[in-house]
């Protein structure tokens, strides 16, 4: 349980973090966690969904579900006049949902709609199969709201047993911040718990190495495209490992700013791009390096191929003592704003603890970013940094860039797919 009290203002935030999602989910019942989190604000046994919406709207509250892969969060606040109001709406939707067939039913067409506009959506195309072409064939790859088949598969009776396995005290990590104090967070979710059902907690998803062995290419073939969506990157290290740190450093340099080498060079010098960065996603038992831009049809080719030449350059050559230098104070500087508020050092704490992360890691923050060396990041860019091993996801038109993609120096396959076809399969 985590608090972060602060009386200044009569409003207090919680956070409900529940160790299940669509990793967890079985073969055929993808999105099964996603329906039933969603529905939980969609009315309960005692209210219908119109009420139940109406009186949190009254009180100026707020109440939702996300779910993702590793966690479903249960996030809310209200004002502190409220708050008794508001711990029942949450008590009501968590231990007392309705799961109505109507409102299952509305979810299930809004879900398919939502499925049929991402394709209408470059980023989030592209964003969505990256994540899948890279995770695969692991549970991760498993798209969070399902697929056509599964979702129309879904009934009251999966609801339930998923809501079950994922809604339990085993599985629950309690944070709140603002007009609270420890004290009685523990009271409301001892009696939310009594109400919860008394399953064992959900087993975490293991992890293992995907990448192609090559620089596998995926076109996803889009008619009449004027711009691009690229995103590409490989499987990394987690966020315990003790490379992580000089790793993050280097994806700093690499992209993790607006100056970096990747904004640098193809979008200051060369105007190929709007934004060009990078990521290192660090999880408790994977991590992945993630760096994407947008360049025109006319200028795709060579944004890549330049992408993939400067990683190659990171790897090979390594970063000076002036970008180590630049990018430890950027990354010290920055970190009071990710506590300067309630809510964010609320957060960070949460991070902490579903990360299993040490529990001095925000006072030993920044005395492991100054501790890290050019060659230690250097060492750790040559370990665990693969310029010949990645997946790249483009949406694109085809047949305009097929052959000049081949030619690219590394390439070992390219694959053309169309961007309509029904890609949500585990």
């Amino acid at each position: 349980m985590i608090v972060v009290e602060n009386r200044d203002f009569p409003t207090l935030a919680t956070e409900l973090h529940f160790r299940a999602g669509s990793a967890t989910e079985k073969v055929g019942k993808e999105g099964v966690t996603y329906l039933a989190g969603q529905l939980l604000t969609c009315g309960t046994q005692r209210m219908k969904r119109a009420e139940f919406s109406r009186t949190i709207e009254t009180l100026g509250a707020s109440l939702y579900v996300m779910v993702g892969r590793e966690f479903t969060t249960v996030d809310g606040g209200t004002l502190t006049a409220n708050k008794d109001q508001f711990f029942d709406l949450m008590h009501q939707a968590l231990t007392e949902p309705s799961f109505e067939q109507s409102e299952l039913d509305k979810l299930k067409r809004l879900t398919l709609a939502e499925m049929e506009e991402r394709r209408d959506n470059d980023e989030s195309l592209a964003q969505h199969l990256f994540y899948q072409a890279l995770y695969h064939p692991n549970l991760y790859a498993r798209p969070v709201k399902g697929n056509a088949e599964s979702i129309a598969s879904i009934t009251r009776d999966d609801l339930y047993k998923a809501y079950q396995s994922c809604f339990t005290p085993a599985n629950m990590l309690a944070a709140a911040c603002g007009d609270i104090d420890a004290a009685e967070l523990k009271q409301r979710c001892d009696h939310l718990s009594s109400g919860l059902p008394q399953s064992p907690a959900s087993k975490r998803s293991e992890m293992t190495p995907s990448d192609p062995g090559t620089i596998r290419v995926i076109l996803v073939d889009k008619p009449a495209r004027t711009q691009t969506q690229i995103f590409l990157g490989h499987m990394s290290i987690n966020v315990h490992h003790p490379d992580y740190f000089p790793l993050a450093l280097g994806n700093t340099i690499f992209g993790g700013t607006f100056t970096a080498r990747l904004s640098h060079e193809i979008r200051e010098k060369r105007g190929w791009s709007y934004g060009a960065y990078s990521y290192l996603i660090g999880r408790q038992n994977h991590g992945a390096f993630v760096y994407r831009f947008y360049p025109a049809m006319k200028d795709a080719v060579a944004a890549l191929g330049l992408g993939l030449q400067l990683h190659a350059d990171l790897v090979e050559k390594g970063v000076r003592e002036e970008e180590m230098a630049a990018a430890q104070s950027y990354l010290v500087n920055q970190f009071p704003f990710r506590l300067q508020t309630s809510r964010k050092r609320m957060r960070e704490l949460l991070r902490i603890q579903l990360l299993g992360l040490p529990e001095d890691y925000l006072e030993s923050y920044i005395s492991r970013i100054q501790a890290v060396t050019t060659e230690s990041t250097n060492q750790a860019l040559r370990t665990h940094s693969k310029a010949d091993d990645l997946t790249v996801v483009m949406v694109c038109t085809a047949d305009k860039i097929i052959e000049q993609i081949r030619e690219l120096p590394g390439v070992g396959s390219v694959e053309i797919h169309p961007y309509d076809q029904n890609w949500d399969h585990s």
